[in-house]
């Protein structure tokens, strides 16, 4: 009788605690399966909430259970994300502390504690949502046990929007295509010839343009003496026009005059007659 009694406590004692985590059994209705009824969840001293209501599904979400004033500890959780009121969770978790959590369900796409013992509010985690092709709305569930017969399951957060990671648009460089170059080579050094003759021809006219000047300034000379020679002549012509009585003297000094006038004026130009 007495080993009947002890038995039956024990197998009570395995219902009402669950000391290293929620069971797998509690993965889809989320029930801690302690042998007593839940407590009504508007009379629940603690809550659930998400940082973020929008992301895109390579983003992380802040989840923070807390409670009211006066309610700081809590012995168990199941903490999941569910699309809508689906029963299967969805994403993974991030751990903080180890000691005293551990994912569960599935894939590890719930969290749980793992002991009894009373943890500290407000504590957080770390939610990923899973990759998505369209816009998909999660709510993040909790059932909390504050004491082995007082518990409350499925305490909601608002809604998290996960939308699709943008596409990453490659721009394609232009490709410039370069004209071929034209065989000018051969053209420049034609034309560098050409600029060299000019640049002789050039010289040649500078040249020339001195030696004009300076028979310019003797042509002067010579004009200047010629006309000195006139004005000479004309004077011994009405000499000997007035001379009527000696016209052989007369006669015989002007042809010496005017060789004279010849002799210097060859002189003048250089020892030759012409231009």
């Amino acid at each position: 009788m007495h080993i009947k009694f002890l038995f039956v406590l024990f197998q009570l004692a395995g219902v009402l605690s669950r000391p290293d985590g929620a069971p797998s059994a509690a993965c889809g209705n989320m029930m801690p399966q302690h042998g007593t009824t839940a407590q009504n969840n508007a009379n629940s001293p603690y809550s659930v909430a998400a940082d973020k209501g929008a992301v895109t599904s390579d983003e992380t979400v802040t989840v923070t259970v807390s409670g009211n004033t006066g309610t700081t500890q809590f012995k168990g959780i199941l903490l999941q994300a569910r699309i809508g009121a689906e029963t299967t969770p969805s994403g993974t978790w991030t751990l903080f502390d180890s000691a005293n959590y551990h994912t569960t369900c599935y894939n590890s796409q719930a969290l749980t504690h793992s002991n009894g013992n009373n943890k500290n509010l407000p504590v957080r985690f770390k939610w990923i949502p899973p990759p998505v092709t369209a816009n998909t709305t999660y709510v993040v569930y909790m059932t909390i046990v504050q004491v082995k017969t007082t518990y409350y399951v499925k305490l909601f957060s608002g809604n998290i929007a996960v939308s699709p990671v943008p596409a990453t648009s490659t721009t394609l460089p232009t490709a410039v295509t370069t004209p071929p170059a034209m065989p000018m080579t051969t053209n420049n050094a034609g034309m560098t010839t050409t600029n060299a003759a000019m640049a002789t021809a050039s010289t040649g006219m500078t040249t020339t343009m001195a030696g004009m000047t300076t028979t310019n300034p003797t042509m002067t000379t010579t004009k200047a003496t010629m006309s000195t020679m006139k004005e000479s002549m004309t004077t011994t012509t009405q000499k000997m026009q007035t001379t009527s009585a000696a016209p052989s003297v007369g006669i015989s000094a002007l042809v010496c005059m005017i060789s004279i006038m010849f002799g210097v004026f060859f002189v003048l130009r250089g020892g030759h007659f012409g231009y």
